[in-house]
This record gives structure tokens, sequence and C-alpha cells, in this order.
């Protein structure tokens, strides 16, 4: 019998039209493209909501429904891994069909595994776990089953301002007479007229040497803001959620500060780690945009991408769509930085030497930058607009690298 699970914390990213997150791993010990196939659907069968594909209702509601088999392409492949990528971004996944994820396995030495996923299944933690599956199936250990284990936004501790309560209720009310349900009909719709900003894409390896391994996140957040322009508007760190999960665990945490130019990025970088701990202590502000999600109708989160890059009029849809930063000029400067220590081991032979995060250009985002530490190697890569200024982007990127080095 199929099961459905209502999405939840997950309904932000239903109708993004750019809601790929990506992984390219580099592996020693194999060259046999069918070995790592098999590792991979050993894998995404233990992990039961990668056997799930997304359902719409007429009114609207949306669930993953569990499937007998999961239905995300693997494709073998000799063309490089950017070129893999790229035309993945360019084509969107099929979630009626259980496309949550595809895999492009890149022959050669070393082989290269490319994973780019749906926003739905999770964050970068997410794709590290995966990762993690992949590589023990591959290794020949046993894959331990994982059932579904969504976020609820309504059992995480903390809760909403009062005047948040009544914004988000009032907006609910208004909303009710224009209640409008949208399909997947609507969101190829979306995704044709979303404009495509030809992000580009910079890459930076830096060894950190030394007894101490730096904390990577809170120095490149320092990095980015001593740029000038870099992080007008402060800097939002996605914080990485539950490694032992699949789902999306992860929380979203506003810096505000400015950059000290008294002080050199090492200070900066410091104070930022302080601030960075006193919200992650703080349950309503670790869990601030999770419950302000969950306290609005699913459909008016849907309808506010259609509000932003599909002229829908709805007035309480435009709202919604400013002030999550969809319309206008792009600000917002993110920074994904999931612990990858799960892949420093050496799992009988076979290892990842190398570990990339390829983080997406969320909409509303005009800069986005994937941190990915294996060991003491530190692979940073930055996502952009291709209309911004690629020399300001190459010295943000060189900004981080060098404070991390």
């Amino acid at each position: 019998m199929n099961m459905r699970y209502s999405l939840q914390k997950e309904r932000q990213y239903l109708f993004s039209p750019a809601a790929m997150i990506s992984l390219k791993l580099d592996i020693s010990g194999t060259s046999d493209a069918a070995e790592v196939r098999r590792a991979i659907k050993d894998a995404l069968k233990a992990n039961e909501l990668m056997n799930t594909h997304i359902v719409i209702s007429a009114d609207g509601e949306a669930y993953f429904e569990t499937m007998d088999e999961p239905c995300c392409p693997i494709e073998v492949t000799d063309c490089e891994w950017r070129q893999a990528l790229e035309n993945s971004e360019r084509r969107p996944f099929d979630l009626a069909e259980g496309e949550l994820a595809r895999f492009y396995i890149v022959r050669g030495a070393p082989m290269r595994l490319l994973i780019c996923a749906h926003r739905l299944i999770g964050d970068g933690s997410t794709l590290i776990r995966l990762a993690g599956d992949i590589m023990a199936a591959l290794s020949g250990a046993h894959v331990s089953q994982r059932p579904i284990a969504l976020c609820k936004p309504d059992k995480l501790s903390g809760s909403l301002p009062i005047s948040v309560q009544f914004n988000t209720r009032m907006m609910n009310l208004r909303w009710q007479f224009a209640k409008r349900a949208f399909d997947f009909r609507d969101l190829k719709r979306l995704s044709d007229m979303y404009p495509v900003r030809d992000a580009i894409l910079l890459r930076r390896s830096v060894n950190c040497i030394g007894p101490i391994v730096p904390d990577v996140c809170a120095l490149s957040a320092a990095a980015l803001m001593s740029v000038p322009g870099g992080a007008d508007y402060g800097v939002v760190v996605v914080h990485g959620g539950d490694v032992a999960r699949m789902g999306d665990y992860s929380s979203e945490l506003v810096i505000g500060r400015k950059y000290d130019d008294a002080r050199d990025v090492d200070a900066n970088a410091a104070a930022l780690r302080e601030e960075l701990d006193l919200l992650c202590a703080d349950p309503g502000t670790l869990n601030y945009n999770a419950k302000y999600l969950h306290a609005l109708a699913p459909t008016l989160i849907d309808a506010a991408y259609f509000a932003a890059y599909d002229e829908y009029g709805d007035p309480i849809a435009r709202r919604l769509s400013q002030m999550r930063g969809l319309s206008g000029r792009a600000r917002r400067v993110e920074l994904h930085s999931p612990s990858c220590a799960l892949l420093n081991s050496d799992f009988d032979g076979y290892r990842v030497d190398d570990c990339t995060l390829i983080p997406p250009l969320s909409p509303g985002a005009r800069r986005s930058v994937g941190v990915a530490r294996l060991g003491n190697r530190v692979t940073l890569t930055l996502r952009a607009s291709g209309s911004e200024n690629q020399q300001a982007e190459r010295d943000a990127l060189d900004a981080v690298a060098a404070a991390i080095a």
C-alpha cells in the first residue's frame, strides 16, 4: 500500500524555479561505472524518501507518495562534470514521476560522481548522508533502511512573535478569498518564464595547514563581508541539518552585522562565531523560518513565486513575494557549509578524494557560496548571476580562500 506524507517544511521549494543543489565526488578505488551504478541503486532503495514521487491534489495539498522502486535516473557519461551540471540545471525535475535527484557517473581517472538533487529532499547535509550510503554500498557494507522522517515545524521548539502570528493569520484570511491551487502544468510554465541568470560557477581548493582546522563557516562569512559590496545586506547561513536523516532539517540564520574595518578577518570571524552560537542557542531564531512558513497557507507560499515570475496579480501573493525577497533585485548572500565528516572514512579500499558542494542560486539570492571540508582540504564554490561583475565574484571567492588558508 502506498503511503502519503504531507509536504511541510519542504513546501517552500515545491514551486521554486531554482531549487537544485549538487554534490560532486572524486572516488578512488574503482574505475567500474557499473559498480558505482549498483551502489547508487542500493543506497536509493535504502532511503524511503528517495522512493517517492510528488502528488498535488485538486485543492492544492501536496504529498510525498511512496513507490515500489526509485525513479531517479543514473547516467554514465564521458562529458566534463561541469557540463553535466549545466545540462541538469536547465531541465526541470519531473517530480510527478519521482525524479527527485539525478546521478551522473563521469568516467575517467579519478571516477567522478555528480549528484543533482531537488531541495525537496533536503540540503547539503542530506546529500552528504546519501553520498555516505553510496560509498558504504560500494564497499559492500550493509546500508540500513532509513524510513521517511520529515521535519515537522509544529514540533520544533520556539514560537513566532505575537505580531508575526497576527500578520500571518490576516494574510491567510485575505488569501481565502482568492485562494488558487497550482499544479505541475503551472510549474512547467513558471520554469519557462523564470529568467535564466546564466549563473557563473567559480571553484577554489584550499589546504588548511596546522593542528587546528579553522571555523570555515565564520571565516567564510567574514571574508564575504570584507569585500566591497560583498554582503551589504548581511549573510544568510544555511545551518546544516541532521546528517543522520534524509529530509530538510536546515535552518536559515541571518547575520545582519556589518564588517568592522578596524579589525582583521580573524577578529571579525570570531565575532561572527559568537553571533552564530547565540542564534543557534535561541530556538525562536533557529526555527523562525520553518515556523513562519508553516503558519502560512501552503498555496499562498506557492503563489508568491507566481507573483514574482509569472505576473500573478493577487496582492497578498505579491506582498509575500516582496517579503521573501523574490521580487526586485536579488540581494541575498547565502552560505552553505554542511559537515562532510561522514565522507572522511576509508570505505574498505574506496575513498572520497574530493568533495565539492554546488549550492543553488536561489530566487532572491545574488551570490551563493558552498563550503565543503574534507579533512584539512576545503573546497569553495561560488554561484552568482552572470550579469554581475565577474571580477568582483572572483575577488569575493579569493578573499574567502585567503582567510581559510
